[in-house]
Order: structure tokens, then C-alpha cells, then sequence
């Protein structure tokens, strides 16, 4: 049967960046099948894509069976969720018994995914497991005395609704976390866990300039602390393929900040040193070798991200 591989919120840069790691390594020896909430003509993968296909939020009830004829319309044999509610609901579809049992859901157990979407629970994971992170507090609970504190909303994502919150300033209602203040450089390290041949293997980017929530420009270095600090992550949340977290310094030294069970838009540019995340973890659901896609490097690198434009 030939590869087919959805992917999910295909209008995303994550979205474009698995949409073109398929076609740069497999051409046409790969189906792939677009979904997203918008119409072709506005999302950029869908030049690539040989099926696209609009859907409703996930939020809509109809959502579910909705994804479920388009698996089984187009046989995918390989599902890439992107956000965080997609990737919940596409991990409970694991024991479906209405999708075929050789469909690879590229998302961790439905557990893992509730945890990981909360930054709440996340950090509950990370203690558990004990994993650095800095102090973390609900809304709902009495927060230091003194002193400034970041506010991060309990289910958001890519730096949204981010804010430093002083003694003076109110909670934004209940879906708030606060968490002392880390010292910079803030790093974003993209990993990719094979739990079967007990891998992992990491590229960190230190974050110059984002815009939008997105790494623009970046240092690229290896760092085997880093390295050691994915793979215990990995393992404690049940990650596969390819995930990337936060870290920046805090007492004692490196503290987990967020946590993606996903690549993130700026994964790409660790391309540029011969690491292609995206293609190993579609190689490893492929039951191929994903060591030529994985390459280690000294020294450091900067790497900046310019656009281009596309029209449909």
C-alpha cells in the first residue's frame, strides 16, 4: 500500500514545513492528505498536498466523524495532529475500532496528550517525574507576597496571552498559571524520541528574535545536558518522534518552561545542520531509517528565517 499521511491543521507553519519535509524526501513515492479549517486558496500546503480537504473545528461535535471517513476515505496510513485539542482527540482514536489498526497516529496516549495540552498538569508531570521546572502556582491558590511572577493561560500555546504579572495586578479569571521569573537565554530544543531503540536526539536553538511566538533568528548548538533532559521528558510523558520544550535557567539550573508533543513551526531550521525532524519521525512511522535524517555537528550556527510568497 502506498504511504498516505494526513496532516492535520495543515494552515500552520508546522503544518507546511511536514507538508514539504514528505515531498523533499519521498516525492511522489508519498500521498499526502491536507486538512484545515480553511479553504485551500489560503493555505499554503495545499500546493502540495494531492487531497485537500476543508473541516470543521475541532471543537464542533462533528468533527470527530468527520476525520474518521477522511482516514478511512483515503486510507492514511500515517495521522500528524498539530494542536493541542487535535492531538487529544486524535490520541483517544487510537483504540477506535472504526480506523484500521495499521493507522500510526503520530500523538502520544490520550493521557499524555490531556496532560501536556494543560500547563497545570504538565508541570505536575514534570515533578513527578523529577524533572526542573520553575515554581508554579493556580490563580486560585495564594501566590507569593512579593515580587513579579509570568501569567500563562492553562491551555494556550505559541506564547499567546503570555504576560508579566505584578503584586499590584489581578488574575485573568481561573485558566491562569503563574510561575516565577527565569533568567534568559530562553532555548527551545527540538528533540525526536524512538522508544523502541531507546533514541533520542536533540538540536537546541537559542531563541535572538521571534516573532508572532516564532523563532526568527536562533544560535544552533548540541548540548549533551540538554540531550540527557529530552530523553528523561520523553520518556516520562510517553513522547514519540519528533516533541520540543522550553528551557531557560533558574536556581539550580535548567528549568522545563512549556512543553510541545509536537515539532513547532521554527523545528525546520534545524535543517539547515542536517537535522530534519520532520522526516525521521515520517521515516520511524514508516518502519524505515531515520539515522540519515539525524546528524551531529559542532561548534555553533545562526540561522534566520526569511519568508516567501506563494500564490494559488
Amino acid at each position: 500500500m502506498k504511504k498516505t499521511v494526513l496532516i492535520g491543521c495543515a494552515g500552520s507553519g508546522t503544518g507546511f514545513a511536514a507538508t514539504s519535509a514528505l515531498r523533499r524526501t519521498w516525492k511522489q513515492d508519498v500521498r499526502i492528505v491536507c486538512m484545515d479549517i480553511n479553504p485551500p486558496h489560503l493555505v499554503t500546503a495545499a500546493l502540495l498536498a494531492d487531497v485537500y480537504q476543508i473541516v470543521r473545528p475541532v471543537s464542533d461535535n462533528l468533527h470527530r466523524d468527520e476525520l474518521v471517513q477522511l482516514i478511512i476515505t483515503n486510507q492514511v496510513t500515517v495521522y500528524l495532529p498539530l494542536m493541542p485539542e487535535e492531538i487529544i482527540m486524535a490520541a483517544s482514536l487510537k483504540s477506535s475500532p472504526l480506523l484500521p489498526p495499521e493507522l500510526r497516529i503520530l500523538a502520544p496516549s490520550e493521557a499524555s496528550a490531556i496532560k501536556v495540552s494543560d500547563k497545570w498538569k504538565t508541570v505536575e508531570l514534570l515533578q513527578d517525574a523529577g524533572l526542573p521546572t520553575p515554581k508554579t502556582y493556580l490563580s486560585s491558590t495564594t501566590r507569593p507576597v512579593s515580587g513579579e511572577l509570568i501569567a500563562k493561560p492553562r491551555f494556550g500555546y505559541g506564547s499567546k496571552g503570555v504576560r508579566i504579572l505584578k503584586q499590584c495586578d489581578q488574575p485573568r479569571g481561573e485558566e491562569e498559571i503563574f510561575q516565577e521569573i527565569c533568567s534568559g537565554p530562553e532555548l527551545t530544543v527540538d528533540a525526536f524520541r524512538d522508544p523502541g531503540e531507546d533514541v533520542t536526539w536533540t538540536v537546541c536553538r537559542e531563541r535572538i528574535e521571534t516573532k508572532a511566538g516564532v523563532s526568527t533568528k536562533c544560535r544552533l548548538f548540541r548540548d549533551s545536558e540538554l540531550d540527557n533532559l529530552a530523553a528523561r521528558l520523553g520518556k516520562a510523558a510517553g513522547l514519540v518522534g519528533s516533541f520540543c520544550f522550553q528551557v531557560m535557567r533558574g536556581e539550580g539550573g535548567w528549568m522545563i518552561i512549556d512543553v510541545n508533543p509536537r515539532p513547532g513551526a521554527a523545528t525546520s531550521m534545524c535543517l539547515t545542520t542536517g537535522n530534519d525532524f520532520f522526516s525521521a519521525t515520517f521515516a520511524l512511522a514508516f518502519g524505515e531509517n531515520y539515522d540519515r535524517h539525524l546528524n551531529d555537528f559542532s561548534g555553533e550556527c545562526y540561522v534566520t528565517r526569511q519568508y516567501a510568497d506563494f500564490r494559488s
